[in-house]
């Protein structure tokens, strides 16, 4: 996964994965969100089209952010928001997360990788 890289050493290392046959690449966001945007619009320039640009916030955004960058990122043709709110509150876990699923469908929202629904 990308670490969070300065803009040109981000677009070499997303770049040379999708060389390497990587079809799918994910970045993380939400350190900066003032460069968030800006970053990824650079990884996608880098990876061109046909890969898939995933983006890893961490936990780091508010619900009203996450759902205002869910929409960039998907004008940036971002397919995958993982963990945009953080994935444990103590009033209402998950609510934030299921309400940017719910209200922004075109993009996958997981709440993170290291978690499974367990039955």
């Amino acid at each position: 996964m990308g670490n969070y890289v300065l803009f040109n050493q981000l677009q070499d290392q997303l770049r040379g994965w999708v060389a390497q046959g990587i079809s799918r690449v994910k970045m993380k966001v939400g350190r900066n969100p003032g460069e968030d945007l800006e970053r990824v619009r650079l990884a996608r320039q880098a990876i061109g089209p046909a890969a898939r640009l995933f983006v890893d916030g961490n936990g780091a955004f508010t619900r009203k952010q996450a759902l205002w960058f869910a929409d960039q990122f998907a004008a940036e043709d971002v397919s995958w928001f993982e963990e945009p709110v953080p994935s444990r509150s103590q009033r209402k876990p998950s609510y934030g997360l299921r309400r940017i699923a719910d209200e922004r469908f075109t993009l996958e929202v997981p709440l993170s990788e290291r978690l499974s629904e367990t039955k």
